[in-house]
């Protein structure tokens, strides 16, 4: 698939640059814009990047995809250096961030620890000079904090059910296993012998020396000269639960208590900032979660469409339960493919119905066709936005109540208990209003109440307590409320096992209407007269499809490429530091058993073929280890080498694959001359440990005979 951004890169001079950067003012920039953390600086000028990159692609006549712009920052970055162009990240974060930080910070057992984390990070961006820019801060799905430099991670803190905390620093490797005779807390960056991430469980930050913290402010240095010449600040910038409310904490040096206790503190963050689901910014409309088995590829589609339609990052317990909701009420289907799905399954198909005792055949809807017609009927009733009463009208509807108001003001009532506003006048570009208190003047900007009215903005940060009620009160005027309440939603099909399914057949001509640019309402819309029904059919652009894919299935190769192409994949590898997995069974830690046995089939096989952390969540000692190696391990292994126990043995070790002894004579093949029968007979054959018999000693030696050369 061409890539439009490079394309403009590439043809754009510096006389393009500077005659755009001359003539276009900030106040060309759209309301939409404002919630842009990352800008374009030039001399006294700076512009969202998103904006810059729009602005010159129309110029061009190059139409830039929607996934170019907010996922290509290595272009970006490119198109600064070309130029000469700073690239800024201004300090913003929006309110599903701070609530799912402040959330965290809650549950911490010792919020000193983390406290004393922010403060040290605080410390070394000062003494190095880290701008925003150049840093990610991130929240993991295992409650892990880290501080990145490009790829690596500088800074690390663990939470923990017990007294003590998780923290890890970058380090120098030699003075790293000079401080740490355990090896095992040390883990030394890929392509480099000079750095390693160095782990301390700590009680108090005190328990850590002043030498370990200096060497980490002196290694972070080091690493941030080479980040920022080698641009590695761009890599996996976008992925993976970042938390901007960290950054901002860290870099304005704001304690967590004043942030939990105190909203106003951030109040000016984002003033006057569009605010938006992250399904609407960062989910593609398709995706497909790949990787072996055992990996949670559909136990993450509970998170992931929960997360999409309602903004939010809680707990997968927590999502469970919403999730439940919300296939109740229609905005989230499930299915699983499977070699007998068809197209009249899947959107529509005539199917016998009895009627008193006699069999007629009816059109019947599929699941994807049912999903759609629900979601573009949402999007139909919120659209009904534009058939109301003109801003411009309703504005003069307002300017008449003023003038035939006692005092030439309105009240307008706040949805606090006996809290109110007045409105004095209305100017040209805004509506200054008076306070139940305080003698400062304030404004509410037309443009922003027009958009509030037209529902192009839901949310808004600081006075946002004042443009809704005020727009209910415009939307009483104009007589249509119950019309433009209808709230957007967005709906979820989940696939799993879709490669299982002859896509092409069941997706029929549809696999063209659900790229994004083609999807109802987009610039590309397109429709299709379906073949049965003889309906007019469109994807509506609040349908969101999650697929997952077994890499280790075989029939991932026939996977259609034009389905392929017109998804984003994400893969789901396996993950060893999970809690679950730290349990010592048999001396040997489960998260350890898994990497090794993992390693092996990846030599063997390739990393399709790995076995998930799933199969050892739910192990809690001998007995269910043994369980899983017999029930689950062993058989997968076999389909996996088709039985070559030879194989399995490189895999599992002689404690699992037991060699046949060999005393078979002449006589044991058939009355036959052939010229190897003798080596024949010597050719050693293997079988399997039945793992339920073994004694404990038994399976204990098997299983540290798998573990050698681990």
């Amino acid at each position: 698939m061409a890539n439009n951004l490079k394309q403009l890169l590439e043809t754009l001079n510096q006389s393009d640059i500077d005659t755009w950067w001359n003539t276009t003012a900030s106040s060309a920039i759209p309301n939409t814009a404002k919630a842009d953390k990352y800008f374009y600086e030039k001399g006294d000028k700076r512009f969202p990047i998103k904006f810059v990159l729009e602005s010159l692609a129309g110029m061009k006549g190059i139409q830039l995809k929607r996934e170019e712009l907010f996922s290509d920052f290595g272009t970006r970055a490119k198109l600064a250096d070309k130029f000469k162009i700073q690239i800024i990240e201004e300090l913003k974060y929006n309110n599903p961030e701070a609530a799912n930080l402040k959330k965290y910070i809650t549950a911490l057992k010792n919020k000193d620890v983390l406290q004393s984390w922010l403060t040290h990070l605080n410390k070394i961006i000062k003494i190095v000079g880290i701008d925003p820019y150049h840093v990610r801060l991130s929240i993991k799905t295992n409650k892990v904090i880290n501080a990145e430099l490009g790829s690596r991670v500088f800074l690390s803190f663990h939470p923990s059910n017990t007294e003590k905390s998780e923290v890890w620093f970058m380090l120098p490797l030699l003075d790293a296993q000079k401080i740490q005779s355990n090896t095992d807390y040390i883990v030394q960056f890929k392509g480099s012998d000079l750095m390693t991430c160095t782990r301390f469980d700590i009680k108090n930050w005190s328990d850590i020396d002043e030498d370990i913290l200096s060497l980490n402010i002196e290694s972070v240095r080091k690493e941030y000269v080479f980040v920022k010449t080698s641009r590695l600040a761009d890599i996996r910038r976008g992925s993976g639960n970042t938390n901007s409310a960290v950054k901002y904490l860290a870099f304005k040096n704001i304690s967590i208590d004043e942030f939990i206790s105190d909203d106003s503190s951030i109040e000016n963050v984002i003033d006057d900032t569009i605010m938006e689901k992250p399904s609407q910014l960062n989910i593609p409309l398709n995706q497909i979660l790949f990787g072996p088995p055992g990996t949670g590829k559909t136990y993450n589609t509970i998170d992931k469409a929960v997360n999409i339609i309602d903004g939010t990052n809680n707990s997968h317990q927590e999502n469970k339960i919403r999730y439940s909701e919300l296939i109740e009420n229609g905005q989230i289907d499930f299915l699983t493919f499977h070699q007998s799905m068809s197209y009249e399954d899947f959107i529509e198909g005539i199917k016998p119905v009895t009627k008193d005792g006699n069999v007629t055949y009816e059109i019947k809807d599929g699941v994807f066709k049912r999903i759609s017609k629900i979601a573009t009927s949402n999007q139909n009733a919120v659209n009904k936005t534009n058939e109301i009463l003109p801003f411009n009208e309703v504005i003069q509807l307002l300017q008449e109540k003023m003038y035939e108001s006692e005092n030439d003001e309105i009240t307008i009532e706040m949805a606090r208990q006996d809290y109110s506003f007045q409105l004095t006048e209305i100017n040209d570009n805004s509506i200054p209003f008076k306070k139940l208190s305080g003698s400062s003047q304030h404004s509410l900007s037309l443009k922003t109440l027009e958009d509030f009215y037209l529902r192009k903005r839901e949310t808004i940060k600081g006075l946002y307590p004042y443009y809704i009620p005020l727009r209910d009160y415009l939307w009483q005027l104009a007589g249509t409320e119950k019309d433009v309440k209808t709230e957007k939603k967005n709906f979820v099909l989940i696939i799993d096992e879709i490669n299982r399914g002859n896509v092409s057949q069941i997706f029929g001509e549809l696999i063209t209407l659900i790229e994004e640019d083609k999807r109802e309402g987009n610039r590309n819309e397109m429709s299709v007269t379906l073949p049965y029904s003889k309906e007019k059919f469109s994807v509506p652009s609040n349908l969101f499809i999650i697929g997952t894919m077994n890499t280790a299935d075989r029939s991932v190769e026939a996977l259609d490429t034009a389905l392929r192409r017109r998804f984003s994949f994400v893969e789901m590898p396996p993950i060893y530091n999970l809690p679950e997995l730290e349990m010592m069974v048999l001396n040997n830690k489960l998260s350890d058993l898994l990497f090794t046995i993992n390693k092996r089939i990846e030599k063997l096989l390739g990393k399709d073929n790995l076995i998930g952390h799933a199969y050892f969540m739910d192990v809690h000692g001998e007995v269910d280890l043994k369980s899983v190696f017999q029930d689950k391990i062993i058989p997968l292994l076999q389909e996996y080498f088709f039985g070559d126990y030879s194989k399995i043995g490189l895999v599992l070790g002689r404690g699992f694959i037991e060699l046949n002894e060999n005393k078979t004579s002449r006589e044991f093949f058939a009355d036959f001359n052939h010229n190897s029968k003798d080596e024949l007979l010597e050719r050693p054959t293997w079988k399997i440990a039945d793992v339920k018999v073994m004694s404990s000693y038994e399976f204990s030696r098997a299983i540290n005979l798998l573990m050698i050369n681990a």
